[in-house]
């Protein structure tokens, strides 16, 4: 057991009492404190992991490189969707994200960073020649450190290193979930979306062989679920406030707080030693504002934040250009 009281045990039994839909307290109290004090010790693991990956970059290449805590809500659909997992050994409570130029670059800095500290990093998914099946393409990798003062082992980042292009794919699927509320991400839209969105993976694959096909089967589609039309009507709809915004940089924490009904963003920045508050502040907003979404994250500037997490921002200009070109 930990000085903070959260051993591995605890956290695994406060996971399954929330994948259950437990409400009684002050089981629910005690459960909910729990998953926040194992994402406040995920912070530093996060830390350790995006100064690891910066450092392993080096001279390769310059991608945006963002981290995230997970949000509440993700976590429990995970546990639920699988009774499977487990909250303990979950790999991406605190996660990494390398965007670069194209594939090419893709496998080059996941090959050097895997180099770089062989013994810690690893990968364990290459979705690029083995994508998943509704199109999501990347490379995942594992960074793996252990807390011997809190008696925890094998904690772990989950790494994604993503293609421009994917990268604007993956988001858009999460931005056109949150308006339309199809159930992409979670497996449970009708086909014909996932086949949509399957098309626009493979047309953005820079091996694609059927350009012409893909599109026209599009086209079609299109007709049937105006996915086009719903993007382009939101589209750099949200209103960013610019307070705190120029105190973003690596070292500190960002709650970034979405309104899609106000249309506006806001953002709460915490030094790195006010990791604590800012992890209460983040689950304070999930348990009692039901009017937006959160996101506990850190990155190198608020540009890089809107680069990396485009769905919160509604940024979906780009993603639109693109795919008005192809419906054309």
């Amino acid at each position: 057991m930990d000085s903070y009281g959260v051993g591995k045990k605890k956290v695994r039994k406060a996971g399954k009492f929330l994948a259950d839909g437990g409400t009684q307290q002050p089981r629910l109290d005690e459960a909910l404190e729990t998953v926040n004090l194992w994402r406040f010790i995920h912070i530093e693991v996060l830390r350790e992991a995006l100064d690891v990956l910066e450092s392993a970059c080096g001279d390769i290449c310059s991608p945006i490189l963002v981290g995230r805590i997970k949000r509440l809500d993700t976590i429990i659909d995970k546990l639920r969707a699988d009774p499977k997992h487990n909250l303990d050994r979950m790999g991406d409570i605190s996660g990494a994200r390398l965007i670069v130029r194209d594939d090419e670059e893709v496998y080059r800095l996941s090959k050097a960073i895997e180099g770089f500290d062989g013994k810690n990093i690893r990968v364990i998914n290459d979705y690029i020649k083995d994508p998943k099946e509704n199109g999501y393409r990347g490379i995942h990798l594992s960074y793996k450190r252990n807390f011997d003062q809190l008696h925890l082992q094998n904690m772990l980042t989950e790494i994604q290193i993503r293609s421009h292009k994917q990268h604007l794919w993956a988001t858009t699927v999460e931005l056109f979930d949150t308006v339309s509320d199809v159930g992409l991400k979670r497996g449970r839209a009708p086909k014909d979306y996932d086949r949509y969105f399957r098309l626009i993976s493979d047309l953005m694959t820079e091996s694609t062989s059927d350009a012409e096909g893909l599109r026209e089967e599009l086209k079609v589609l299109e007709e049937k679920l105006h996915v086009f039309e719903r993007l382009e009507a939101t589209a750099d709809s949200m209103y960013a406030m610019t307070d705190g915004a120029e105190g973003v940089c690596r070292a500190n924490l960002c709650v970034i707080k979405a309104y899609f009904a106000y249309q506006t963003i806001e953002l709460e920045v915490y030094d790195s030693d006010c990791a604590n508050k800012a992890v209460r502040r983040y689950a304070e907003l999930e348990e009692g504002d039901d009017a937006g979404i959160f996101l506990l994250a850190r990155a190198s500037s608020a540009d890089d934040l809107k680069i990396a997490y485009p769905n919160f921002y509604v940024n979906s200009n780009e993603f639109c250009n693109w795919l008005g070109e192809q419906l054309s």
